[in-house]
């Protein structure tokens, strides 16, 4: 039997280390050239005037560079330089700029700008990232600088003028994003402001920052605003008086953060091997926070009304005597006028497409209440032509509404469109129609002696619809086919993890058109609620 080979062993050892050391290193170096790659790509977007494809692609490139740990290389601090210039020249962004070619100075003091791209705007905001790389302190380290750990803001000089703040470029989805500052004595601000909006989003809300231990102005973007592909900040100091001072950016100008899929570890407990799963929750726990849909809300709520009768409009039980042909026609309204709805409840259940708009059913009751206008049977009376007309009684009618909710807060005002069908009564009061000689009818009165044609004489039988003649009360319907707009606010009085419930203030006006025999009103509801929102 041949004996083993001992000087092998150390020798396959020897090769198995140097290949195991040449696969990182290899993939480094391919990291390295597809960000150089994108840096020319980068700049080529530039020149065409494609500045937002500039700047995504130099942000992509640097993040390959962080995640394969080569972002103190000297391809970085050039992708850094070109980043400053395209948000000076093309965004008209110079604090961004600056903080850029800082950056760019951090890895690599002896970094300067390209002679062919140079121009007295660019060379100002290069000397002010120098000035500010001196007064930071000697560098250190990997080009003359030592730079902070991942996560970390620079060190700011001890001296601050001004307002400075490190520009946030990137966040993860439904991640919160602190933003930091620092103000400097020789602004004469007293609070300050931060203010972002996401993706879709028009207006901006507004979060006061507030000083930490370390001296820093800090705000937060939350978490449920990282969302789609980018959101926008600014900040903002102002006085005692609530008067703008100094800013970095502005609403016409923000900073962007570009928002990045959050992607979360998980184990193979099979392979025992990590890989990567796509986020599918909030920092809540929250499945439909992060990805902007699916919250149902329920509105209930309660109010009062007032309508619009047009001339012409007809109520629904008392006919009045025509003297000039002896016969019965409904109950005119002569001019055009308001009227009233007493009391109305509405169910109103709904679920929101994005953040912004959400579209729901809404069944609406009104009680009329105070109408009187009746000539059915009852224990004291039994109309002489016998049946009788039951007074008009309460109302329902539904809608689908559209809605656009503005704000991400506790507290979001709201507009909305419906379209429905059913009738809205309004009572109104006819004492003034009653005739001594000819009180006001009911329908079968009106059909026993409009055939006729010869005066209604007092000895025959009618069935009154009001027999207290001093006071009246009737009503009048719009509908049938309903249209609506308004709009209102929302006020969380508590928050809780998949929700949230509080108060709704609801003004609605609803066109009731002539479709089906029915006819024209208009109608103004002013309704308070309680509201819950979950998922």
């Amino acid at each position: 039997m041949k004996r083993p080979n001992h000087l092998l062993l150390p020798v396959v050892t020897a090769l198995a280390t140097t290949l195991a050391a040449a696969v990182p290193a290899r993939a480094q170096q391919d990291v390295v050239k597809l960000s150089e790659k994108l840096n020319r790509k980068a700049m080529e977007d530039y020149d065409s005037l494609e500045f937002d494809s500039a700047r995504q692609t130099l942000l992509s490139a640097i993040s390959k560079l962080r995640d394969a740990g080569q972002d103190e290389t000297p391809t970085a601090s050039k992708i850094y330089m070109n980043l400053g210039i395209v948000y000076i020249l093309g965004f008209k962004d110079k604090n961004r700029g600056v903080q850029q070619f800082v950056n760019a100075l951090k890895i690599d003091g002896t970094s300067a700008l390209d002679p062919e791209r140079a121009t007295p705007e660019l060379q100002e905001a290069f000397d002010l990232a120098a000035a500010q790389m001196k007064k930071d302190g000697p560098p250190e380290g990997n080009g003359g600088h030592k730079k902070p750990p991942r996560g970390e803001d620079p060190p700011l000089a001890s001296t601050v003028h001004g307002l400075q703040h490190s520009t946030v470029d990137e966040g993860k989805a439904g991640l919160d994003v602190p933003i930091k500052a620092q103000l400097g004595s020789d602004v004469a601000a007293s609070r300050l402001f931060l203010f972002y909006r996401s993706a879709g989003q028009e207006d901006y809300v507004s979060v006061p920052m507030n000083v930490n231990a370390q001296g820093d102005w800090v705000g937060i973007i939350p978490g449920e605003a990282m969302e789609g592909k980018a959101v926008q900040y600014y900040l903002e100091a102002r006085d005692a008086r609530g008067r703008p001072v100094i800013a970095v950016g502005a609403a016409a100008n923000p900073n962007i953060i570009t928002v990045k899929e959050n992607k979360i570890e998980t184990e193979d407990p099979l392979s025992g091997l990590r890989h990567n799963k796509d986020r599918d929750k909030d920092r809540d726990g929250d499945p439909t926070r992060s990805r902007g849909f699916g919250r149902i809300f329920l509105n209930v709520m309660g109010g009062t009304a007032v309508g619009i009768a047009p001339a012409g409009s007809n109520t629904e039980v008392a006919y009045l005597y025509q003297q000039k042909d002896h016969t019965y026609v409904p109950q005119p309204i002569g001019t055009t006028g308001t009227v009233l709805g007493p009391v109305h409840f509405a169910l109103e259940v709904g679920v929101n497409a994005t953040r912004h708009v959400g579209i729901s059913g809404m069944a609406r009751v009104g009680l009329t209440l105070t109408n009187n206008a009746d000539s059915a049977p009852n224990a004291t009376y039994e109309p002489p032509l016998g049946g009788g007309t039951t007074k008009a009684g309460n109302d329902f009618a539904g809608m689908i509404r559209l809605r656009y909710q503005f704000l991400e807060g506790k507290f979001r005002p709201l507009l909305h469109v419906g379209v429905g069908g059913g009738q809205i009564r309004h009572v109104i009061d006819i004492s003034g129609a009653e005739d001594t000689d000819h009180p006001l009818v009911d329908r079968s009165t009106a059909e026993a002696y409009n055939q006729r044609g010869t005066p209604v004489q007092k000895s025959e039988p009618i069935n009154e619809v009001c027999r207290d003649h001093a006071h009246c009360v009737d009503t009048v319907a719009m509908g049938y086919l309903l249209a609506g707009v308004g709009g209102g606010f929302f006020f969380d009085l508590t928050q809780f993890k998949n929700g949230g419930v509080g108060i709704l203030l609801d003004i609605d006006a609803i066109f009731g058109l002539p479709v089906g025999g029915g006819l024209f009103g208009i109608n103004f509801d002013i309704q308070l609620g309680i509201g819950a929102h979950f998922l």
